[in-house]
């Protein structure tokens, strides 16, 4: 009945959705990568790194460095059937609901009610910077990320709990899941996973082995979604994204959020400026904010009373001190940590932290509950008036919390359900959104970070690096004879392999369009073909010699690639192994 609920709770977040229509964000790319993603399955890569159409039709390795997994999600849905407008659409209705499940188990294992299970669902599922990541910024993955949180600090209740092998391998799948959604999010999360690790540390009965179970599932974590992130670490070097990506509109020393502004900020569809500029909201909501600030009063007055476990105390505090890391990271008072923490420049956008906050407010205000009905528990057990005069004794505790709960849950609806819409929605077709014209040249000029080093860029009117090419130049062909004379026949166009028949009438250049990027490999007539870049779009250029010659492209695994896929699998079979022996030795007993 719970989970039914839920998805009651959960429908006014994405109601908005339920249209034929796409709609407008500031990531309009996800129609186009899906759309990728799906051609390169069809093509029988499992997963395509490298995609064609993307980077003016020059392709670039896409999914060697961007998070594939909210692609994944989408991808199932349209296998069974469903447009790509539809798959991305039901891909963010599975995250709310994904959110809302997670943050009410977490919930309910925190705090021990279904009911306030409820309400931490509710104020997580409509925390403002939910409705941002979706309906604002199109932030897909992130979101996905954030969805996955719950789950998160789930599994590592469940260590502190009891810390064993299976819980120490969800945890680490949940883990490889965040990284694959968005490292951006599994980053951040260490800091967390450490502060939550020492503070229960102090009252875990067996904290080495605690301790050594949480690095383990970490590690495992790391392990299994070794394929995308060794690869996109160790290759990034050779794109755009060191020198366009931390730098210009995107970097992180002009997007701290003045603290006025968690109170409250207006709402709008914009994007991220310098102090007070920002067109969109960053405020965490009144009703989440007075329910945390009623929680942490009420805990104060309990402890004041010694009527609260240390244990629970110090549970409690750990979750405060998490807020109050993730609203300080988010703020200019932390520049020094971002000045001397390099890593976290990668982040670009300090206000990334409300992810994590909306987590941590969540469940403060869910302990408001808990702690009401501590206090009504205490004063009726002493015999003394009730310390909220109209509320009649003869009233059960459990059922004030029940009405408290609706009323909570009513008014945060009511109260924010208006965010969860999009400015406009996008009258367009499946085949207009993925049409040659929209990738090839409106989705590549948004981004195209992905490029390879020392193609040409300019300055565009707001000072920031563009893409220094023209419309007419994106090739429609795969190919081009730059010197010589040579007739052409395509035999394979897809997305890793490249073949042709080429008849040279002399010495012939021929330019595959096709940015150069380690792992193109080329043969000619099955012999080793040397490949140079040296021209303007760094596009892969061979010297062919007169005659009749078969001319192979490949995009293979560089040796990272390899260890890395090789890394994942051996993982992948472990967790198979644990798993299988766990049940054998249950069956067995």
């Amino acid at each position: 009945m719970y989970f039914l609920l839920l998805l009651i709770i959960a429908i006014p977040s994405f109601v908005s959705l339920l249209n034929p229509w796409y709609f407008s964000v500031h990531d309009f790319q996800h129609i186009a990568r899906l759309f990728l993603l799906d051609q390169g399955i069809h093509q029988g890569y499992l997963f395509p790194r490298w995609v064609d159409v993307l980077g003016f039709n020059f392709g670039y390795p896409l999914f060697n460095f961007y998070p594939p997994f909210i692609y994944y999600i989408s991808e199932m849905y349209r296998l069974i059937g469903a447009s790509y407008i539809w798959s991305v659409k039901a891909m963010i209705i599975s995250g709310y609901l994904l959110g809302a499940v997670g943050m009410y188990l977490l919930g309910l294992k925190v705090i021990r009610s279904k009911v306030v299970g409820l309400v931490t669902a509710t104020l997580f599922t409509f925390f403002t910077y939910h409705a941002v990541l979706v309906y604002v910024r199109g932030a897909f993955a992130e979101f996905y990320g954030m969805n996955l949180l719950p789950f998160a600090f789930l599994s590592l209740e469940l260590l502190r709990e009891k810390a064993t092998v299976r819980r120490a391998v969800f945890f680490g799948v949940i883990v490889a899941l965040l990284i694959m959604s968005h490292v951006f999010v599994a980053f951040p999360f260490i800091f967390f996973c450490a502060i939550y690790v020492l503070g229960s540390s102090f009252y875990v009965s067996k904290r080495f082995k605690y301790v050594v179970y949480v690095a383990l599932g970490g590690l495992l974590g790391a392990l299994l979604s070794a394929f995308y992130w060794l690869p996109s670490m160790l290759e990034r070097k050779f794109t755009l994204v060191d020198s366009i990506l931390t730098k210009e509109l995107a970097s992180y020393s002009i997007h701290f959020i003045q603290p006025s502004q968690l109170w409250f900020s207006q709402w709008g569809y914009g994007g991220s400026g310098l102090g007070l500029t920002d067109g969109m909201s960053f405020q965490l909501g009144k009703i989440q904010i007075g329910l945390a600030v009623l929680s942490l009063i009420l805990f104060l007055f309990l402890i004041l009373k010694k009527k609260i476990d240390t244990k629970y105390a110090i549970r409690y505090a750990v979750y405060v001190a998490m807020l109050l890391f993730s609203l300080f990271m988010t703020t200019e008072y932390s520049r020094f940590i971002w000045d001397a923490i390099q890593p976290l420049q990668y982040l670009q956008f300090p206000w990334r932290f409300l992810t994590f906050a909306g987590i941590f407010i969540s469940l403060l205000g869910g302990y408001s509950f808990e702690y009401i009905h501590d206090v009504l528990s205490s004063s009726r057990k002493r015999g003394s008036r009730n310390p909220i005069n109209w509320i009649p004794d003869r009233v059960g505790n459990d059922r004030v919390i029940m009405f408290l709960s609706l009323i909570v849950i009513t008014g945060t609806i009511l109260q924010y359900q208006k965010y969860f819409k999009p400015e406009n929605y996008v009258y367009k077709k499946d085949s207009e959104l993925t049409s040659f014209n929209e990738i090839a040249w409106n989705v590549s000029s948004s981004s195209f970070e992905f490029s390879p080093r020392g193609v040409p860029l300019r300055k565009s009117q707001y000072d920031t690096s563009i893409f220094d090419i023209s419309k007419y130049q994106v090739p429609k062909n795969p190919y081009k004879v730059i010197k010589g004379r040579a007739s052409v026949q395509i035999v394979e166009n897809s997305f890793n392999k490249k073949v042709f028949l080429l008849n040279a009438k002399r010495l012939s250049t021929f330019q595959l369009n096709t940015f150069h990027f380690p792992g193109w490999t080329g043969r000619i007539d099955g012999g080793v073909l040397p490949i140079n870049d040296r021209n303007r779009f760094k596009l892969i250029t061979v010297q062919v010699p007169k005659g009749e010659h078969s001319l192979e492209f490949r995009f293979e695994d560089t040796p990272i690639r390899t260890w890395a896929n090789a890394t994942s699998i051996v993982s992948v079979i472990g967790v198979v192994v644990l798993i299988s022996a766990g049940k054998f030795k249950k069956g067995k007993a």
